[in-house]
């Protein structure tokens, strides 16, 4: 199945009705379901999850988002609902469709670019750092709490549920080397993201 991407500053990102048609369609996922939850809401703001389960009710991947309601453009008077966009697209990156170069998504990408446009700044915006590699994550080190100090290939067979837990706050980990262990986790819990998928300027 091919999923269609859009190019961003020399970048393909799958769009998010892709994954959601990759997800309906697939057999590898025939049996979950989509939920979405607001987490906090106000007058501006929202903030938003989304779960993907299987059939046991056991949940397989989530996916955070924020939106932030502005003075015009689609956030005027949508940004809840393209909060829930971004968080459906978030999980489904997680759960492995259309993960080759990125998470995010092209709408994703696209508000984050318009909202540092509207927003006066005196340095120049960096360009996005390149991914780093390690050549095993199973041998990276948690550093937090009750498994500090053990390998996170130790804890993927012991504590699974607990490095699930850390995906769904990647976009607020501080130690780079974890975080990026723990995306190389979900890949391998979600089939390496192999279903068949092939991306598609």
């Amino acid at each position: 199945m091919k999923l269609r991407t859009q190019k961003i500053r020399g970048n393909d990102y799958v769009v998010v009705n892709e994954r959601v048609r990759a997800f309906r369609a697939h057999e590898s996922f025939r049996d979950m379901s989509i939920e979405t939850e607001i987490l906090n809401i106000s007058d501006d703001r929202v903030v938003m999850i989304a779960r993907v389960k299987d059939a046991n009710g056991n949940i397989r991947a989530t996916g955070h988002a924020e939106e932030i309601q502005t003075k015009s453009g689609v956030n005027s008077t949508s940004f809840i609902e393209n909060c829930e966009t971004s968080a459906v697209g978030r999980c489904l990156g997680f759960l492995g469709i259309g993960v080759d170069d990125s998470i995010a998504t092209f709408e994703e990408v696209e508000r984050a670019i318009e909202r540092q446009e509207e927003k006066p700044s005196t340095t120049p915006t960096p360009e996005p750092a390149e991914e780093k590699s390690e050549p095993d994550w199973k041998e990276v080190v948690c550093p937090y709490k009750k498994h500090k100090g053990t390998k996170i290939g130790e804890i993927a067979v012991s504590d699974p549920d607990y490095l699930e837990y850390f995906a769904t706050k990647l976009d607020t980990m501080q130690d780079e080397k974890f975080a990026w262990a723990i995306g190389q986790f979900m890949k391998t819990r979600n089939q390496d993201g192999n279903q068949g998928f092939e991306l598609v300027a």
